[in-house]
This record gives C-alpha cells, structure tokens and sequence, in this order.
C-alpha cells in the first residue's frame, strides 16, 4: 500500500498536466500554412513556337503538341524532340472534305527534272511534281494564291505537300522561333486558299465537253440529258450514253439501247475475245459459215434456223463495221449495248455510234409504229 500510493500520485500529476497541455493547444490559433514555392517552367524553343502559333490561331497547347480547329480546318502543330530541343518543326491542315481532285502534289528532288509540258506553271512544275484526274482543275487550283503560297513557303525552308486530304510542312527548328511560327502561320493560310481555291473550280474541260456534246444530240434528236446521262427517245426503243470512270485516268463510254418491244426470238450476241473458256465448254455456240464473222462474234439462240435467217449478210455487215468502232458489244433479245474505251466527247463520233446502234436494231427489232411484238 505505501507503494501503491505514490505511483497513483504520479499518474494523476501527469495526467493533469497532459490535459492543461491538450487545453492550451485546442485554443490556440491555427498559422497558415507557408506559401509553396513556385518553380519557373523553362520553356525550350519547341514550347515558345507552339505557345505563339497556339496563341495566334486557337490551338490547344499540349507538351509538343498543339492542335484544334482554324475555321473548317483540323490542325496539328509538333515539335520533334532531341533530347530537350528539337530538331523539327512539323504541321498538317485537313480539309473539312476531299479536294475530289486525285490530287498529289510532291517537292522534286535536288536532281529532279520534268518532262513534257507543265501542269500548273513552269515556276510551280519546277518545284513541285503535279499529278491529277484532271490536270486543267490541278492548274486551276494551284495557278493563283494557292500556287504562290506554296512556291513562298518553299522559299522559306518549308517542305511542304499536298493531296486531296490535308497540306503538311515541315521547317527545321535550327532557323529559329521566328521561322517555326511563321511556318504554322504560313500552314493555316495556305491551306484556307486552298479550299476557298476548290469551292471555285469549274467543271473539269472532258466533263464539260462531254455534257455539250450530249446536249447538242438531246437537242437535235428530241432527247434530254438527266445529270450526266444522255437519253434519248427514239423510234428503235430508248437510247442511254453516259461516260463512266474505269481506273486511273482511264474513262469508257457506254451506249445502250433498250428495244421498244423484245425480239421475237432468243438470240444472243457478244465478242469471242470477252467468252471465258469455261463458257465456250458449256454453251455450243451457233456457226454461221462466214469466217470473218464467226471469228468475231459468239452467237447464241433458239430456234437455230430463226437465229440464222435473222443474221443475213447484210445484218452480218452492220454488226462487223459496228465492231470496229467498240471495244464492248452485246445483243440480248431486250437491248443492244456498246462500249468504247475512252470519254467519247465529240458530238459526230457519239452521233454516228448511235446511227450505227440504231440501224442494227432496225433490222432486228420491231419498232414503236409495229405491231408485231411478242
């Protein structure tokens, strides 16, 4: 008990002075916390030329990176890092939609040369390899601000290309902070030349020149032109023509003539050069006698004899000069087709193809005023 006693003394000694300490600090005010220090951000040459050209078109600035729209445009900004500088100053403008042009537009090489006439300009074909669907809308396109822009920026150290999608350029950051954002500027305003440039182009020249050859036939021949499709309503049946773009630069022209009633039998006819092997094994075709012709042509149809008297010498004559002047031809018991392997843009060839179409059909097909259709 005598030890006891003291140990309890102690305890509750150091209890209150434990809870007069905890009382005191409970009350007393609470001191701000000290004002963190702000490091400053060292900014490279590749932030200060993003931070300019963000600032000037509104651009979102990122870490090497700065993008966003400039009107319809989408346009990203880099810098190519070495290690904390860069080496490279890279852009790209994307146009709100295709030029629709098949346009490419690539800096020559140091040693490049061209050959043949120019596309756009002797100054911009010196500079720049041109290649297009069209090259009358390529020299429309880039023969004005749009051209110049492109041979300044190229002047300025850019290198710069350009396709139906988007302009890119490229400018080393050794030319400076000045350079690097001039060429972002440089960027966005030849690109919006560009697509004003493409809202103004007319129609490609074969394009216009084929649909004023169709107009000039619907007229004289009481037809009409729907879009880019000639039709014509005439005593053989109904006539359509339009031009169709097979690959590349490669265009071809159809004709086909549907009959105004079906033939009265089932005769066939197309080129022995389109017959597959596999069709010649199973489809006998029928052999006229006539070498020029059978070499030519594959005739199929029944009844046999039919199919031989309505193939005389005469109709046998038309078809052959007919073949001539076609590098597509097929007979069906409803429609006569042809085509040629090109953009068929003078009126007196088109005209003189349908002449030709119309006088085979003549002497197979009964006609609007007959009677005798099946």
């Amino acid at each position: 008990m005598e030890v006891v006693l003291p140990i309890l003394a102690y305890v509750g000694a150091l209890t209150a002075i434990l809870w007069a300490v905890a009382k005191k600090g409970a009350n007393a005010p609470i001191e701000p916390n000290p004002p963190r220090e702000r490091v400053a951000r060292v900014y490279t040459v590749g932030d200060r030329v993003l931070a300019q050209a963000a600032k000037q078109h509104g651009l979102k600035h990122d870490v090497d990176v700065a993008s966003g729209r400039v009107g319809e445009l989408r346009v990203e900004l880099a810098a190519v890092p070495d290690g904390t500088s860069p080496v490279e100053f890279r852009g790209v403008a994307r146009f709100p939609r295709s030029l629709g042009l098949e346009l490419s537009v690539r800096k020559r090489g140091a040693l490049g040369g061209r050959a043949g006439e120019a596309v756009v300009s002797d100054d911009f074909d010196h500079e720049f390899r041109v290649d297009a669907l069209h090259a009358d809308q390529a020299r429309a396109l880039l023969d004005g601000p749009a051209g110049e822009a492109m041979l300044k920026g190229v002047g300025r150290g850019f290198r710069v290309e350009l396709d139906d999608h988007e302009l890119t350029m490229a400018v080393g950051a050794d030319l400076g902070t000045e350079r690097g954002v001039e060429a972002a500027s440089w960027l966005v305003q030849t690109a919006t030349a560009i697509s004003a440039a493409r809202a103004k182009l007319p129609r490609p020249e074969l394009q216009q020149r084929v649909l004023d050859s169709f107009s000039d036939l619907a007229k004289s021949l009481g037809g009409r032109v729907d879009g880019d499709v000639l039709r014509l309503d005439l005593e053989e049946g109904e006539l359509t023509a339009h031009v169709d773009r097979v690959a590349g630069k490669q265009f071809r022209t159809g004709l086909c003539l549907v009959f105004a009633r079906p033939l009265s039998l089932d005769l066939r006819l197309g080129l022995e050069s389109e017959r597959s092997r596999f069709e010649r094994f199973r489809h006998k075709d029928i052999q006229l006698g006539d070498p020029s012709f059978d070499e030519v042509f594959v005739v199929m149809g029944e009844p046999e004899e039919e199919v031989r008297a309505a193939l005389d010498e005469a109709l046998r004559e038309q078809l052959l000069a007919l073949h001539e002047d076609v590098s597509a031809l097929s007979l069906s018991p409803t429609e006569l087709e042809v085509a040629v392997d090109e953009a068929l843009s003078d009126r007196d060839a088109l005209g003189d193809l349908i002449e030709q179409l119309t006088g085979v059909a003549g002497r197979l097909a009964p006609q609007k005023r007959s009677g005798a259709y099946r």
